[in-house]
């Protein structure tokens, strides 16, 4: 995406929407780039859905914003809707107060972060019908694993590996993540959520596989659903 003026945004950027979830707003007084997916997972610049292309992501981490002066930052002004992108607007590097975007890439992923440790995590009993979506989604992307090693895992596997992080991590922890997460996601508080989860893939896959494992529980909780299963697999053998 070629630089533009800050007073009027290319036609593009407007078209393009919003993208890789981080919104363009005042944090502390801190300007953050505008995400590169917009909230439908659509890319701004292929326009593709869910893209990871290095192309798109190194061009994204190549650009620079500013607050809007057109609109300052509303994304309105007094003849309606501000052609800028969420109250902001790419510029270039030099301009003062100009903010360079990033998007971490996949040989950036490591071990989750955000989350505190106990030094001696104790192993309780778990009811694993007690654990909510969150709570799954939150220890699958604090896991040791692989979003790689996910995919060859059976619903069991990635229960099994869920699970091994609540023991680590303990429930306390998971549960109060989890909490903050949600709370994040359903405010549009999307700074707080990429501090908790700030690999955008691996939250992706996790949440899909969080659902993929309160529905193995679901299904294994009963008689009729232990035998549906079985016989799944002996034909599926």
């Amino acid at each position: 995406m070629p630089v533009q003026s800050t007073r009027k945004p290319a036609r593009r950027t407007v078209e393009r929407s919003i993208g890789h979830p981080t919104v363009a707003v005042r944090v502390s007084g801190v300007i953050v780039a505008p995400p590169r997916w917009n909230f439908a997972g659509f890319c701004m610049y292929c326009g593709g859905r869910w893209c990871l292309a290095d192309k798109c992501v190194g061009k994204y981490n190549e650009s620079y914003w500013i607050t809007c002066d057109q609109c300052e930052g509303r994304f309105s002004d007094e003849f309606g809707q501000c052609f800028c992108l969420a109250g902001v607007t790419e510029a270039h590097a030099g301009i003062p107060g100009a903010v360079r975007a990033f998007e971490p890439q996949a040989g950036d992923l490591a071990p989750v972060v955000a989350l505190p440790t106990r030094p001696e995590p104790v192993a309780v009993p778990l009811d694993l019908a007690s654990v909510s979506h969150d709570e799954w989604w939150a220890a699958l992307y604090a896991s040791d694993s692989s979003t790689d090693e996910w995919l060859s895992m059976t619903p069991q596997a990635l229960t099994d590996l869920a699970v091994q992080t609540i023991h680590r991590l303990g429930r306390d922890v998971i549960a109060h993540t989890a909490t903050e997460v949600r709370a994040a996601v359903s405010q549009g508080q999307w700074g707080v959520w990429d501090s908790l989860m700030p690999v955008f893939p691996r939250r992706h896959y996790a949440d899909s596989d969080a659902d993929t494992i309160v529905r193995h529980i679901a299904r294994t909780s009963t008689a009729s659903g232990r035998a549906s299963l079985a016989w799944a697999q002996a034909v599926a053998a």
